[in-house]
């Protein structure tokens, strides 16, 4: 009763005939979770190689400031493995306010820090 499985009993069983058994499980199917903006954000900072870099925009009313991921070429020997940095870019040129704003080695990391303040993937 309620989700017991079915069980095989031994009084209805007749000489002679093949092993009775019991009704097959029904097979629970997983739901495919969609990807949320941190998780393929993140995934995008991981797939960073060599001098690549990936650049997010704040909004205006978060300072609209450029954010700039890329990873730290002295990773394996000194320090974490992605820096973040920010600038304030006047026209889409590198300005000189550039400053390293911290650095991790979790990709997530950097991605929570960008979506909370409603970053944008720069084009």
């Amino acid at each position: 009763m309620f989700g017991k499985k079915k069980q095989v009993t031994t009084a209805n069983v007749v000489p002679g005939a093949a092993a009775p058994t019991a009704t097959p499980a029904k097979e629970k199917v997983k739901k495919v979770k969609p990807l949320t903006p941190r998780e393929i954000m993140a995934a995008q900072i991981d797939k960073l190689e060599g001098t690549q870099v990936a650049t997010y925009k704040l909004p205006p009313d978060r300072g609209g400031w450029m954010v700039i991921v890329s990873l730290n070429p002295t990773y394996p020997t000194k320090g974490r493995k992605f820096i973040m940095t920010i600038d304030r870019m006047p026209g889409g040129v590198a300005g000189k306010e550039k400053s390293v704003l911290w650095d991790s080695n979790n990709a997530k990391d950097m991605a929570v820090w960008i979506t909370d303040r409603q970053g944008q993937p720069a084009s």
